[in-house]
């Protein structure tokens, strides 16, 4: 079942949406809001897989929207939101698109809409896949998962797993200080020292399986060698 939040102040389109969207079976809507504060709070509390997003809403309008979700550390990887907007003020300053997957102009075509919400679901499918296969990747080579260091390593893998060219690892070490606010010889620090860790306490047949011929493994391996794990 794909849940789904329509946020639409204008009744009628809000309505017949719904209407269209529950005739098919896979889809469930959990809420229908008119303002952005409802939007937000109703948001939050049903996390649903899609969210269909007016940019003109009363009270907090969609950027705002947007700005606060992507400012959310559990919400900055999602993708999951269908922007469905007249207005061309407030498109014109959309900048918050890291969790926006498409946009349409009012009206639009709902079966189009239909189509985007079940790849936004298969999306989420596979990308929760590959964040469990990193996960496992990074425990069997004896990494601290509850590290902040892995924690980056595993946001640096996922990145470069997902983009459609392959990042060094200083590119990847810039790119997660920059999302992360934080500076890049900190992180580049830590990275580091979470490679040296796991090289203290990995055994010799996990090494031999991960990285024959080699006496341990540098931070490029383990990014490296994730394209070939997994």
């Amino acid at each position: 079942m794909i849940t789904v939040l329509i946020a639409e102040d204008n009744a009628i389109i809000n309505l017949t949406l719904s209407r269209f969207l529950t005739k098919e079976n896979d889809i469930k809507i959990v809420d229908m809001c008119m303002d952005g504060k409802n939007t937000l709070a109703s948001y939050l509390k049903n996390k649903p897989d899609v969210m269909i997003l007016d940019l003109d809403l009363p009270c907090i309008n969609g950027l705002q929207i947007l700005d606060y979700l992507n400012s959310l550390e559990d919400e900055k990887s999602k993708c999951n939101i269908i922007v469905i907007s007249g207005s061309s003020k407030y498109k014109s300053k959309l900048t918050s698109l890291s969790n926006v997957y498409c946009i349409f102009d009012k009206p639009c075509d709902f079966n189009i809409v239909l189509q985007k919400i079940r790849e936004i679901k298969k999306y989420s499918t596979y990308m929760d896949t590959l964040k469990l296969s990193i996960f496992n990747y990074l425990q069997k080579l004896n990494f601290n998962m509850n590290s902040i260091s892995t924690i980056y390593l595993s946001e640096m893998i996922l990145m470069n797993r997902t983009s459609r060219s392959s990042y060094n690892l200083k590119t990847l070490i810039y790119k997660i200080s920059k999302e992360k606010n934080i500076n890049h010889t900190a992180v580049k620090s830590a990275v580091y020292h979470a490679v040296d860790t796991m090289n203290r306490f990995i055994d010799e047949d996990t090494l031999k399986r991960v990285s024959p011929n080699r006496k341990k493994i540098t931070a490029n391996d383990v990014i490296s060698l994730s394209r070939i794990s997994f």
